[in-house]
């Protein structure tokens, strides 16, 4: 389940619903994407969700989206739940639940460090191979051909600017106090920096 703080309604994949009975919607309802890009709704259903030990009922709208489930903000409002994003978690009314980030990043200082297995290792990642290409061509995708793909690609389309292929390796632009850009010592397994 992702939080989608930008999503007011909560949003399931169909497939996670596949044994389940649909009602059509009353309305032609039409998702719109952060990227303008617009999604039918398939139809609504009262889903069932367990959050730590507290389960609830909720209406939900089903369209192909991305991700399995998208928490919106209205679910949050009606059933009480607090979210913390400083301390990175949710509350309901028996728990408090840690929202995990996927570690997806190792960040590295070391110069002793192999950069020669770098570059492999990002061409072996399916969100980075590709991104690598359209640097390297120098053609950034329009959102249309990448809105379906996950969220880890659609981060870095959205930092296009940020981003850079140097010997191989995507890396990334950070300024530095004085304004001037550095990537030296901000190198990770994963082609981000922290």
């Amino acid at each position: 389940m992702v939080i989608d703080t930008g999503s007011y309604h909560t949003i399931v994949k169909p497939n996670i619903l596949a044994h389940c009975k649909m009602k059509p919607t009353t309305n032609n309802f039409i998702l719109e994407t952060a990227g303008g890009e617009t999604l039918p709704v398939i139809g609504v259903h009262e889903a069932e969700f367990q959050l730590g030990r507290t389960v609830f009922r909720h209406q939900v709208f089903v369209a192909n989206i991305t991700d399995d489930v998208l928490m919106g903000l209205e679910l949050i409002k009606k059933h009480g739940f607090q979210l913390n994003l400083q301390e990175r978690s949710i509350k309901t009314g028996h728990d408090e639940i840690i929202i995990s980030m996927p570690k997806r990043t190792a960040v590295v200082n070391d110069d002793n460090w192999e950069t020669k297995k770098l570059p492999e290792e990002q061409q072996n990642d399916e969100d980075i191979k590709p991104f690598i290409a359209w640097k390297e061509e120098g053609t950034r995708p329009e959102w249309k051909d990448i809105s379906n793909k996950s969220a880890t690609l659609k981060g870095y389309w959205a930092i296009w600017d940020s981003l850079i292929v140097e010997d191989g390796i995507l890396k990334r632009l950070w300024e530095n106090t004085d304004g001037k850009r550095n990537t030296k010592a901000n190198r990770t397994s994963e082609g981000e920096s922290q």
